[in-house]
């Protein structure tokens, strides 16, 4: 029997670890190479950085945001750790997005990236993007788009907004 997951409260607590587990990186280089080395999610299992967002996220009571699926999790710690500077922090009080943080490449290469339906790929071009944008980000919409890559409904959520924030950054 599944558990209803109350987001309000469990999003605010995720997103607090997923970024506290991301500066934590900056000082485990060694983990973080791998993580970027990694050729997909079943490298990530044998990480101990990945272990460390997992029990993070279980300690700040986010356990549930993953859906404790260790493969959504593994893939969000790929997508972050392809990430050298969190964009997500603003002065002005907005919130920064990834499909901003996507501006600096070409409508093809998004379009490719959004119109994918399948995860691994579009997590490979995600990766891969991300050193196209000098790997600056914002670290919580970065994982909060992986997550929602792997269902229906929030793919289809996740699409638009990055097709809307990329567009909204262009026309700045």
């Amino acid at each position: 029997m599944s558990e209803s997951v109350n987001w309000a409260e469990v999003g605010p607590l995720a997103q607090s670890a997923v970024e506290t587990w991301h500066r934590g990186l900056a000082d485990d280089r060694r983990d973080r190479a791998r993580l970027r080395r990694a050729q997909g999610v079943d490298d990530v299992f044998e990480i101990d950085a990945y272990h460390r967002l997992r029990f993070g996220l279980a300690r700040a009571g986010a356990g549930s945001w993953a859906a404790g699926n260790p493969t959504i999790l593994g893939r969000v710690a790929l997508a972050v750790a392809a990430i050298d500077a969190d964009t997500g922090v603003s002065g002005d009080g907005a919130c920064p997005t990834l499909g901003a943080a996507l501006a600096g490449l070409s409508k093809a290469r998004l379009r490719l990236i959004a119109n994918t339906g399948e995860i691994e790929l579009f997590l490979r071009l995600l990766r891969g993007a991300m050193s196209m944008i000098h790997r600056s980000a914002p670290v919580w919409d970065t994982a909060e788009t992986v997550r929602r890559w792997h269902h229906p409904d929030g793919r289809r959520t996740a699409r638009r907004l990055l097709l809307i924030n990329y567009n909204d950054k262009l026309v700045e």
